[in-house]
């Protein structure tokens, strides 16, 4: 896949891009929030796929005690188990994508 026009677009119009990827990356609490076009849905999504990735049972996102005291709105066993696949998915393509741009090298 061809990214040049995405490049050309950060490079003409977001000067800085890449300090500010640096420094994002960089960052001891990277935040899905930090980069700022995440909408509300995904962002509770990934609070709640944050939060049971401390060695929680997925199921803890329908446990009425957890929910009341969280500040992510209530989510499903169904809907974090639909999202954490299609994180796992992404990354298998990006990573089968960055393994054939090495061996092209």
């Amino acid at each position: 896949m061809d990214y040049s026009n995405l490049l050309s677009h950060l490079t003409s119009k977001h000067d800085g891009y890449t300090a500010e990827f640096a420094e994002l990356q960089a960052s001891a609490t990277p935040s899905i929030a930090s980069f700022g076009f995440v909408g509300e849905t995904t962002r509770n999504i990934y609070q709640w796929m944050v939060l049971i990735q401390h060695n929680l049972p997925i199921a803890e996102v329908e446990n009425k005690f957890t929910r009341a005291v969280v500040t992510m709105k209530p989510t499903g066993v169904n809907t974090i188990k639909k999202n954490i696949d299609m994180v796992h998915l992404l990354e298998c393509v990006s990573s089968s994508k960055r393994n054939e741009n090495l061996m092209q090298i």
